[in-house]
């Protein structure tokens, strides 16, 4: 400490941590036009309310997701794998699992739209 006198002492050291540390392998990475967050472990935010906003593009990449509750869908949805709905379904307010033909005929003629 200058004035003091003092040399060697352990209240006047310097401590650079890290050093010898291995690979970090949990971080948040500020790279080149980019913020990634990386963790071997779950990632969890919680929020009374939660926006994402982006101007291109929007992509969740994972074997398996779960959403927990109503969702609203404001703009066309496409579904290119097979979909299996367990709670029913209503195409333009019409019953997808309850709804019934009329102008049933046999031989080569066809029903009228559903009802």
């Amino acid at each position: 400490m200058p004035g003091s006198k003092r040399t060697h002492n352990y209240a006047d050291a310097i401590w650079l941590g890290g050093v010898l540390n291995g690979a970090p392998v949990q971080f948040v990475e500020f790279a080149d036009n980019q913020i990634r967050v990386i963790s071997p472990w779950k990632v969890e935010i919680s929020a009374p309310e939660g926006i994402v906003n982006a101007s291109k593009s929007f992509t969740v990449n994972s074997p398996k997701i779960a959403l927990n509750g109503d969702a609203a869908v404001s703009q066309g949805l496409n579904v290119t794998g097979q979909s299996e709905l367990s709670g029913g379904a209503q195409i333009g307010g019409i019953d997808f699992g309850n709804h019934v033909h009329r102008g049933v005929k046999s031989g080569g003629s066809t029903t009228q739209g559903p009802q």
